[in-house]
């Protein structure tokens, strides 16, 4: 059976791997796959993505941090697709599911490392995705500026966020459960997150690492928590016709989505 290429970027000194360090990647990878709710989350938040590769015709896609299941595995038609991914548990698991695609190249190591390490050509990228990365990083500036080295004058790159003005959030507040959106939840201490992103902020990051966003937006609306939304689908008080307009309402109101998105090119 043909095998997918993969690569490990090595660790030396304070470059490649030294953007992980603080962070414990397996400790992550275990909380991650205890979340309630977030598989019906990563459906809707694919469904997004997806679209945006479709109304670009991209063909040769670089995804930046892929989880448990790699994009590439429901896109439709492309060339090449590169995986960077610095977990050792998802890594592996994104090689054995993508084993039989000889388009797949997965590399073991984060943004910074493998361009320090030369192991990506710049300019071989029609798109770089950014899906529910940015939070999950100690530097996101880093993580961009990485990047920005990538990127050919036509590249796109697509940042997907948790949004800081989710309707849940901002019920919360107005409950006297949190003091303010921004506020880390208990579900963000345990995946060691360090901040969370609105509108405002998501743009002037990526704008400061030198790239120009040409379209936003949100998806899917989510009124309760992660674990309440999960006993809700559970208990079928919501079902997937429900599921599927909160994801419809998500899109009009992208100030109270979920999540939101920018899309944004070389500047």
């Amino acid at each position: 059976m043909p095998t997918s290429p993969a690569t490990t970027v090595p660790s030396s000194g304070t470059a490649p791997d030294a953007p992980t360090a603080a962070r414990d990647l397996a400790r992550y990878a275990d909380a991650y796959d205890g979340l309630p709710f977030e598989g019906i989350q990563v459906e809707y938040r694919r469904q997004a993505v997806l679209e945006r590769l479709a109304a670009w015709g991209a063909h040769r896609i670089l995804e930046v941090g892929c989880g448990r299941e790699p994009l590439s595995l429901y896109a439709g038609d492309f060339d090449a697709w590169t995986i960077v991914e610095p977990a050792e548990s998802f890594a592996a698991h994104a090689m054995q599911l993508t084993a039989s695609d000889r388009r797949v190249r997965v590399v073991r190591a984060t943004i910074e490392g493998a361009v320090e390490a030369d192991a990506l050509a710049a300019g071989a990228f029609d798109v770089v995705l950014l899906s529910s990365l940015l939070h999950e990083v100690p530097d996101p500036a880093s993580v961009l500026r990485g990047v920005r080295a990538l990127c050919a004058r036509s590249t796109r790159i697509h940042c997907n966020v948790p949004n800081a003005g989710s309707f849940h959030r901002e019920l919360a507040v107005a409950m006297g459960l949190i003091p303010s959106t921004d506020a880390r939840s208990a579900q963000q201490v345990a995946l060691q997150q360090s901040r969370i992103f609105d509108a405002t902020s998501l743009e002037a990051l990526v704008t400061e690492a030198g790239f120009r966003v040409v379209a936003r937006g949100g998806y899917f609306m989510k009124p309760f928590t992660h674990a309440q939304m999960q006993a809700l689908v559970t208990g079928g008080t919501i079902d997937r016709a429900m599921l599927d307009g909160l994801h419809r309402l998500g899109k009009k109101f992208p100030a109270l989505a979920s999540e939101i998105y920018v899309d944004a090119e070389p500047a």
